[in-house]
């Protein structure tokens, strides 16, 4: 059959002259006159279902130039968009060409090529020439030819490239696709890797290259079948089957990276955890382990997420083949395992509630095999209740301590030379519960800023935790039960007068009440009076607080200088050093407690008498970004009874610097030299002779390819808590990228004054974008022996998309 359109005749027709494009939704028309002009003429075609172009009848109102309407609709009614040079119908073929830059938009497909051809016949879609096909999941297809359905759902390509949303890549020489959701590439290849921009045709980092790779996208699986594994294009491992969630999976049931380790009491370990995915919201993971020395180990978590919250649930467990091999230690049994449970829980937009509590058989069995929790020398169990507003907080917790070593300790003592042998276990104190609320509010008579703060402890020992350390008797915690409960308010509000004079006024009133019952046998100090079951105590304060800032500007920047006053009154602290310290044993004074008007770090001591505190700030802002900040200060008790230097229980305020009336000097400078170098140090300074009594320095370097960090430490002599020696201990942490993707680690921690290495790790390792490996060595020194070394070799390798794996070792003589 003969038409004729125009001044052409055949069954080949061009139906838009010049270039025919479709942009959008928008229809246009072309007018006869453009068209008899021979002027390029736009016409835009709205298109629906697969490539079903329009009938003849349409391709002779196009060559008329009438308007056109939104063409024709396949079933599925999805409208398609078509846009090329041109558009030829072919009336014999029954084919229609679109032809130049094609792109054919189909739902969420886009479908680009040099050339398509659309067989009306078949319902199948010819691509050729740089073809490109964008899927719905972001998913790029390449190929220099594809036959595909008119859904695009079904199709055979040849060399086919794909790149993935995540950006991961597959390659085949052949590739059909079926149902639109199961992809076969055969003689395929897998990577995460990015191509060489500089040469595209280098092989990756690694690639996983199979007969067949079959992707389900219904179940979001790749399968690979007589897969190998290649680094740099050689070949390092091979097998017959195997598989893995295609790279938009977060979720799914089947086998995990398998584990390897060893372990001089374990022995050789391997295993294969299995995931499963039991419902959207819940999941289980089995990581069974076998060693050659011990026997089969089984390990179970399982883990559920509510509307409201998650919880977990762990278990672990082995019955050892040679428990021998611990011979003297905690492991020395036939049975041993753990379990540990976890969970977090909104109760409403306030309040949450949770747990993290944890049972084990024996003290090292988590730090013996490592089921689910590197080393740790206390597990820490608790259970807490949170309530936090934009004015109040309040938290409520139980805890319980196990200890996680072997559970003795060598005392240093002149006496027996350093081999006493206490039990850590019986010392641990139950505490039922701790609880802390405060509330800030700011009130409308007299302004400022008001609060109170409320703290309850409640805790039991089997064991008094005490000690004699050269001579110094030292309680940490006594035999009984201890339960107090205290109660602050305070107020402070600031005043800036014309000068820029700051004045801040405060007060505050505390009250405590302490519940004792420490009846035992354990030998007290003959000033604590066994006998007392219920203690009251108060302490009012009233201060002020002065500040006055001059700031100097220059073209080089500005600068700061303000000196600092504060005053306290209050009277003394009663019965200060005859309560048990729980809570404030720890006090280190330097210049970021200068300021504080109780400098006790908890609530079983606090502060009496009256002190001034001084000192002056300096600041130095430099226009490219430098700075410097420095501070010194010093406290001066006025009057009462100085209560650091009370001989409490713990010893707390003993060489402390602020025994004495006049304390020691306290100071900090922070240099930011550049934005990659900065050094910060504070020390401690004797009030007499200004000999160094504490003095800690950090420098940081962070420009490429260094990241470093060193620190140094000295404390001086504490005679009255102990302590006869000077201590100096120096840490370093370098990161040196020495290549593009390549960086050597190292960290080490050595104490000076023993000449001994505390802990350290030597290792490298390697990113990019597609894979990631470590080999890290490090050693640490127990602190409860003081002499056994752990020592442990790891090598981790990650491939991005597929899994990681590890490789450990840990000994006592690795070397």
């Amino acid at each position: 059959m003969r038409r004729r359109f125009g001044n052409r005749t055949g069954s080949r027709r061009t139906i838009a002259s010049g270039i025919c494009r479709l942009r959008g939704l928008l229809l246009a028309a072309v007018s006869p006159a453009g068209l008899a002009l021979g002027a390029p003429a736009l016409a835009a075609v709205a298109l629906a279902g697969a490539v079903t172009f329009a009938q003849p009848a349409y391709a002779e109102q196009i060559g008329s130039g009438l308007l056109l309407g939104e063409g024709q609709k396949t079933g599925d009614d999805t409208p398609m968009l078509v846009e090329a040079d041109e558009l030829i119908y072919d009336y014999d073929a029954n084919t229609v060409t679109a032809r130049g830059s094609v792109q054919i938009y189909y739902g969420s497909y886009t479908l680009e090529a040099s050339e398509v051809t659309y067989n009306r016949t078949t319902s199948r879609v010819l691509a050729e020439g740089n073809v490109r096909v964008t899927e719905p999941d972001g998913n790029i297809l390449h190929a220099e030819s594809a036959d595909l359905t008119d859904t695009f759902g079904e199709g055979f390509v040849k060399s086919l490239q794909v790149e993935t949303a995540d950006e991961t890549r597959f390659a085949a020489e052949t590739a059909e696709r079926v149902d639109g959701e199961k992809t076969t590439f055969n003689k395929g290849v897998y990577t995460a890797c990015k191509p060489c921009e500089e040469n595209p045709d280098k092989p990756p980092l690694w690639q996983v290259k199979a007969t067949r790779i079959i992707h389900d996208q219904k179940k979001k699986m790749v399968y690979y079948k007589q897969a190998r594994l290649e680094f740099f294009g050689v070949p390092i491992a091979y097998v017959p089957m195997f598989w893995h969630p295609d790279p938009t999976v977060k979720r799914k049931s089947g086998f995990l990276t398998p584990r390897l380790g060893y372990s001089e009491h374990r022995g050789f370990g391997f295993g294969v955890p299995y995931y499963w995915e039991v419902a959207p919201n819940a999941d289980i993971t089995f990581t069974p382990m076998t060693y050659s020395k011990q026997g089969y180990l089984g390990a179970a978590e399982w883990r559920h997420r509510l509307i409201n919250g998650s919880y977990s649930i762990r278990a672990a467990g082995i019955y050892q083949q040679e428990p021998l091999e611990y011979k003297g230690l905690p492991g020395e049994t036939e049975w041993r395992g753990a379990i540990n449970t976890t969970g977090k829980f909104d109760i409403n937009g306030w309040w949450t509630t949770g747990w993290d509590i944890s049972g084990t058989t024996d003290r090292t069995f988590l730090s013996d095999y490592e089921p689910w929790a590197a080393r740790s020398d206390v597990i820490v169990s608790n259970i807490y209740l949170n309530g936090q507003s934009l004015t109040n907080y309040f938290d409520a917790r139980l805890y319980y301590f196990r200890v996680a070593t072997n559970g003795t300790r060598l005392v240093p003592t002149a006496q027996n030379l350093g081999k006493t042998v206490v039990d850590r276990q019986a010392k641990q104190a139950v505490v039922y519960p701790v609880v802390d609320y405060s509330y800030v509010f700011s009130p409308s008579t007299i302004g400022g800023e008001a609060g109170i703060e409320f703290n309850l402890v409640n805790l039991s020992r089997d064991v008094g935790d005490t000690q004699q350390v050269n001579g110094a008797d030292f309680y940490r915690g006594l035999e009984g039960n201890f339960a107090r409960a205290s109660l602050d308010a305070h107020w402070r509000r600031t005043f800036i007068d014309g000068m820029g004079q700051m004045f801040t006024p405060f007060a505050s009133v505390r009250s405590d009440v302490f519940w004792l019952d420490t009846n035992s046998t354990q030998i007290l100090p003959s000033n604590y009076d066994v006998t007392r079951d219920v203690v009251f105590r108060g302490m009012p304060a009233v201060g002020m607080e002065y500040r006055w800032p001059f700031i100097a500007s220059h073209s080089w920047g500005s600068q700061v200088f303000e000196p600092i006053a504060q005053i306290v009154a209050r009277p003394n602290e009663a019965y200060a050093g005859d309560l048990p310290n729980e809570d404030a044993q720890s006090l280190v004074f330097d210049d970021t407690n200068l300021f504080d008007t109780d400098k006790f770090s908890g609530f079983d001591r606090v502060e009496g008498g009256g002190r001034l505190n001084y000192g002056f700030n300096y600041t130095a802002n430099f226009n490219r970004g430098a700075s410097i900040s420095a501070m010194i200060g010093q406290s001066f008790h006025l009057f009462g009874e100085n209560p650091y230097a009370a001989n409490d229980l713990a010893r707390a305020g003993k060489d402390s610097g602020l025994e004495t009336r006049l304390s020691d000097y306290v100071a900090r400078l922070n240099i930011q030299a550049t934005r990659s170098l900065s050094i910060g140090t504070r020390a401690r300074f004797d009030e007499h002779d200004f000999d160094l009594k504490r003095f800690e320095a950090t420098a940081r370097v962070d420009h490429k390819p260094v990241i470093t960090t060193a620190s140094y430490a000295y404390f001086d002599k504490q005679p009255d808590l102990g302590i006869t020696k000077e201590r100096h201990e120096v840490y370093n942490s370098l990161a040196y990228r020495f290549a593009e993707n390549w960086q050597a680690l190292a960290t080490a921690r050595y104490d000076i004054v023993n000449k001994s290495l505390v802990a350290g790790s030597i290792g490298m390792a390697y990113d990019d974008e597609c894979f990631k490996a470590s080999l890290v060595y490090t050693e640490t020194r127990n602190r409860y022996t003081n002499v056994t070394a752990d020592k442990s070799v790891m090598l981790r390798v990650q491939l991005r998309t597929i899994g990681d794996g590890q490789i450990s070792t840990k000994t006592e003589n690795l070397f």
